[in-house]
C-alpha cells in the first residue's frame, strides 16, 4: 500500500532574492513530483496575519525544510530568517515533536551553524550550482526511498518449535529491572487454559507500582532481537536498571527455549552486555498511551518498521497504523480481484472479526472512501467519530492484524481467508480494557480469545469485571515481599461477584462500602475489642442501623461469633494485612465456625 506523501513547509532567507528564487524552484519541483508544498509567496495576501499563517502552515505540515544558505547562518535575526518564522519553527519543534525538520546545507555550512530548531539535525548537502543531485536526495528522503526496508521483528532462532503452534510462556524472571529487585513468574508445564491448539492468557494484577508493567516490559526486552533492543534503549524515558544498581537481567522461557537480555549502566547510559537470539514468533506490545485507530495526521500505514509494533509499550510516542486507510486498501484489492476471490474473502473476514470484538456493531461499509460502522451502539458513524473505547480497541486490533498479515506476505506465505484462526504470536498489552464500559469489560477477554484462538496474551488490568472472562490458571497477583515480588496464581471461584473480587485476594480492598458505613463498622469492631456485651444498648442500636443499611448484620449467633474471631485476629497486628494474610484470617474463621458446630 502506498504511503501518502508528506506536506512540506519551506523556510528560507526572505531578504535574499537568490534564496527566494531557489525556494520557488524547490517548491515547484516538489509539487510537480506530487508533494504538496507550502510557500509564503504563494499563500500570503495583503491584510493576512503573517505570524498566524506561519503557525498554521507548520501545523498543516509533516516536514519543515530549511534552505541553509550563508544568508541564514551569518545573522538570521537581522538578515536571514524572519523572527516570526523562527519563533513558529521553535514552537513547532516543541509542540509537534514528530514533525521532521530537514536542513538543506549549502557548501561550507554545518548543522551547528543553523537556527536552534535545526541544530544537530542530519541534513542534506545541496549546491545550487548542482541542484539536481541534491534535489533527488531530498525527494527520496521525503518518500523514504533511499532507506532499506527494516529487518523483521525477530531473528530466526534455530529450534524445533512449530511456528504454527501457539506461544506458551513457562517462566519469566527479572533481576534489578526497573523498581523490582527480583520477580519470578512460573507457569505450569501444561497451562490449564491452554492446549496445543489454543493460545495462552496471563492476566497480571497488583497495586500501582508493584511491577505489572515492568513484567510486560521485561518480557519484550527478553524476546526482542538485540538490534531492536539497542534501538529502543535511547528512546525510553525512564531507566530500566533499578536505581542504585549497575545492571539488570531478564530471562523468558517459551516452551523449552530460554531467551535473555543483560543490560549494564555506565556513565548514565544503559547498554546491552549480552542478548540471545529472538524467537520465531511475532511480538506485539501496546502500552497505556498506545493511541487509537485514528493513527497519525498522515493516515499512514507503515508496516515495515518493526519497532512500531512494540514502541507504545515502552511509552515511546508512535502512532498505530491508520485503520481506515488499511481497511480501504483491503477493499480496493478485493474490488480489483473481483468477488469470491481470496482478497474479497480476506476483506469480509476482517470485517467479521471487527464486528465480533466491537459490541453493538452489525455492519461495516465503505462509502465514498469512508469506512462507516453501523449498529445499535454507534448508530451510523465514520471511524473518526467513534468513542475512545471503540477507537482504542479497534486501533490495536487492526494494528495487530495488519502487521501479522504483512509479515506473512513478506515471507511469501499465502493468507487464508480465516487468517485470524491461524494467527500465532505474543501480545503484551497494558490495561487491556482501557476506556471500556463495564459491560464491555466483562466480555473483552472472551471476544478476543474467540476471534484469535491461537494468539497468546500477557495483559494487565485494574478492573474486577475483566477477570470474569478468565479461565483457571490465567490470573497472577503480584504482591511485594521484601526486595522482590511474589507472583501468585489465584483463580476465581464460580459465581463470584465483582464486589467479592475487589475485597478478595485479587485486589485486596478492605471494603467496597461507602465511607460512613465503613466508619460504623469500625465503631462496631471497637465495641467488640472493648468487650461490649451483645445486650449493650449502644451495640444493639449500632447493629440495628447497620442492619438497615446492609440488609443483614449480626443476625445469628454464628455471625456474631465470626465477628469476634475476626476482631481478635486483626487486633494482634496493628499493621495493614496483605491480601494473603487476610485469606489466612478467613481460613481461621471458617475453621473456628466448623468446630463450634
Amino acid at each position: 500500500m502506498t504511503k501518502k506523501p508528506p506536506v512540506v513547509y519551506i523556510s528560507y532567507c526572505r531578504t535574499s532574492l537568490e534564496d527566494t528564487e531557489l525556494a520557488k524552484v524547490l517548491a515547484e519541483r516538489l509539487r510537480n513530483d506530487g508533494i504538496r508544498t507550502l510557500l509564503d509567496v504563494w499563500e500570503l495576501r495583503p491584510g493576512m496575519d503573517i505570524v498566524a499563517w506561519y503557525v498554521d502552515a507548520l501545523w498543516r505540515s509533516d516536514v519543515a525544510i530549511l534552505l541553509a544558505s550563508r544568508n541564514v547562518t551569518e545573522d538570521y535575526f537581522s538578515h536571514g530568517l524572519d523572527l516570526d518564522d523562527l519563533m513558529a519553527l521553535k514552537a513547532a519543534s516543541i509542540e509537534r515533536p514528530h514533525i521532521r525538520m530537514i536542513p538543506l546545507l549549502f557548501p561550507k555550512i554545518t548543522s551547528q551553524q543553523l537556527p536552534k530548531p535545526f541544530q544537530g539535525r542530519f541534513g542534506i548537502k545541496i549546491d545550487p550550482a548542482k541542484f539536481d543531485s541534491g534535489y533527488k536526495e531530498l525527494r527520496d528522503a521525503l518518500s523514504e526511498r533511499q532507506f532499506s526496508i527494516a529487518p523483521p521483528l525477530r531473528e530466526r532462532n534455530p529450534s524445533d518449535r512449530d511456528p504454527s503452534q501457539p506461544v506458551l510462556l513457562r517462566r519469566i524472571s527479572l533481576t534489578n529491572f526497573r523498581r523490582a529487585s527480583q520477580v519470578e513468574l512460573i507457569r505450569t508445564e501444561t497451562p490449564l487454559s491452554s492446549t496445543p491448539e489454543t493460545g495462552q492468557w496471563t492476566i497480571l494484577l497488583g497495586d500501582n507500582g508493584t511491577g505489572k508493567s515492568s513484567v510486560l516490559w521485561a518480557i519484550g526486552m527478553g524476546l526482542l532481537d538485540r538490534d531492536l533492543v539497542h534501538a529502543i534503549l535511547p528512546s525510553i524515558a525512564s531507566p530500566l536498571i533499578q536505581f542504585g544498581r549497575n545492571e539488570c537481567s531478564v530471562h523468558v522461557t517459551e516452551s523449552s527455549t530460554t531467551y535473555h537480555v543483560h543490560l549494564a549502566a555506565e556513565q548514565g547510559r544503559e547498554s546491552i552486555v549480552e542478548s540471545s537470539g529472538s524467537p520465531d514468533f511475532m511480538i506485539f506490545g501496546y502500552g497505556t498511551s498506545r493511541g487509537s485507530a485514528f493513527g497519525g495526521p498522515q493516515r499512514a500505514v507503515d508496516l515495515d518498521r518493526p519497532l512500531n509494533a512494540i514502541n507504545t509499550l515502552y511509552g515511546i510516542p508512535t502512532n498505530l497504523i491508520h485503520a481506515e486507510t488499511w481497511i480501504e486498501g483491503l477493499e480496493r484489492n478485493a474490488l480489483k480481484a473481483g468477488e469470491a476471490t481470496e482478497s474479497e474473502q480476506l476483506f469480509q473476514n476482517v470485517c467479521d472479526v471487527l464486528k465480533s470484538v466491537l459490541p453493538g456493531i452489525d455492519e461495516i461499509v465503505l462509502d465514498e472512501e469512508r469506512v462507516r460502522f453501523i449498529g445499535p451502539s454507534v448508530g451510523d458513524c465514520t471511524i473518526d467519530a467513534l468513542s475512545d473505547g471503540y477507537a482504542t480497541t479497534l486501533g490495536w486490533i487492526v494494528d495487530m492484524m495488519a502487521r501479522w498479515i504483512h509479515e506473512q506476505q513478506r515471507l511469501g506465505k499465502a493468507i487464508p481467508a480465516d487468517f485470524n484462526l491461524h494467527m500465532t504470536g505474543l501480545v503484551l498489552i497494558d490495561e487491556l480494557d482501557l476506556h471500556l464500559h463495564p459491560r464491555w469489560q466483562m466480555r473483552i477477554i472472551d471476544d478476543v480469545r474467540r476471534s484469535f484462538p491461537k494468539m497468546s496474551f500477557v495483559a494487565t488490568t485494574h478492573n474486577p469485571l475483566t477477570l470474569l472472562g478468565t479461565k483457571p490458571g490465567e490470573i497472577y497477583v503480584l504482591d511485594s515481599s521484601g526486595d522482590g515480588l511474589i507472583a501468585r496464581q489465584v483463580d476465581l471461584p464460580p459465581g463470584i461477584r465483582a464486589d467479592q473480587i475487589l475485597t478478595g485476594i485479587w485486589f485486596g480492598l478492605s471494603s467496597t462500602l461507602d465511607i460512613e458505613t465503613q466508619h460504623m463498622l469500625d465503631e462496631h469492631r471497637g465495641m467488640l475489642r472493648a468487650g461490649a456485651p451483645k445486650e449493650d444498648p449502644l451495640r444493639i442500636e449500632l447493629e440495628r442501623r447497620l442492619r438497615t443499611r446492609l440488609g443483614s448484620f449480626a443476625d445469628t449467633s454464628a455471625d456474631r461469633f465470626a465477628q469476634e474471631i475476626v476482631t481478635r485476629e486483626l487486633e494482634k497486628d496493628a499493621s495493614p494485612l496483605t491480601q494473603f494474610e487476610l485469606e489466612t484470617v478467613r481460613e481461621k474463621v471458617q475453621k473456628a465456625l466448623a468446630q463450634k458446630r
